[in-house]
């Protein structure tokens, strides 16, 4: 895993996440219903995505699944090291972590402290494919890795 909020220890060899979701002393928010929540994810969505995307909710974890043509392609290309697409793709990760961020703090601002998001970067030419899943700001899986 890689993010903001993980934090790698040399010596023993294991990673952990570092991440407080709320104390006692913070004024809770006023809570949106998980339907309406739903919306405001697909509208940040549909902004950057068009109808590219696809949002469901299982339990407390929202899944957003995202897909652009030539994904699919770049994420082979950078795979097999070519330059210019490890470049690019490096962006779409950088790129889908602070969107996960920024997503989770949607959450947590309408109410929704429980919850989480996760981000999955689908294959364009097969969406049965992940190629790239990030939630709350740390890589759980890339394919190009």
């Amino acid at each position: 895993m890689t993010g903001s909020m993980v934090v790698t220890v040399d010596t023993y060899s294991y990673v952990w996440m570092e991440k407080t979701f709320g104390t006692e002393q913070e004024k809770p928010q006023e809570k949106i219903s998980e339907d309406d929540m739903k919306a405001v994810i697909e509208n940040a969505l549909a902004a950057g995505f068009g109808d590219d995307y696809s949002v469901s909710l299982e339990g407390v974890v929202y899944t957003a699944n995202v897909w652009q043509d030539g994904m699919a392609a770049t994420a082979l290309l950078a795979k097999d090291g070519n330059a210019d697409a490890v470049v690019i793709w490096e962006q779409i990760r950088q790129t889908t972590t602070a969107a996960t961020e920024k997503l989770q703090k949607l959450l947590e601002d309408n109410g929704h402290r429980d919850h989480l998001v996760v981000v999955n970067v689908l294959n364009d030419t097969n969406k049965e494919n992940i190629l790239l899943s990030v939630v709350a700001g740390m890589v759980v899986s890339d394919c190009t890795a």
